[in-house]
């Protein structure tokens, strides 16, 4: 039983905690993203001046690969005119880039790092 799951845990993930813990941002707004690795919904944190306080919500990936939000944070993203075109992570899942549609600026990679919580 154990060389089964030996050998079968790269692809299941086994190897890899639960729960990830990323932060990073841009523009002076900080992003901490907790994503559960096993139903693939992600708690986002979002904070600073331009976002006026703090937002807070969840996130996951619809049919299409696009990004959803919960309502209340998908809500306060409008809002705001901020709109997630898309999220990756490298192979090993230490660094989340966030491809972002903002106001003024336009369309920028934002890099959040893996960190030990």
């Amino acid at each position: 039983m154990l060389f089964v799951l030996y050998v079968l845990a790269p692809a299941l993930q086994l190897d890899q905690p639960l729960r990830l813990h990323y932060r990073g941002g841009a523009y002076g707004v900080r992003a901490e993203i907790t994503l559960n690795t096993r139903t693939r919904v992600a708690d986002v944190s979002l904070s600073g001046m331009p976002l006026g306080g703090e937002l807070r919500g969840a996130a996951s990936f619809g049919e299409g690969g696009d990004v959803v939000f919960d309502e209340e944070l998908g809500k306060a993203l409008r809002r705001r005119f901020v709109k997630i075109v898309d999220v990756v992570t490298d192979e090993r899942f230490t660094t989340c880039w966030v491809v972002a549609e903002l106001p003024i600026v336009g369309s920028t990679n934002i890099t959040l790092r893996l960190v030990n919580v």
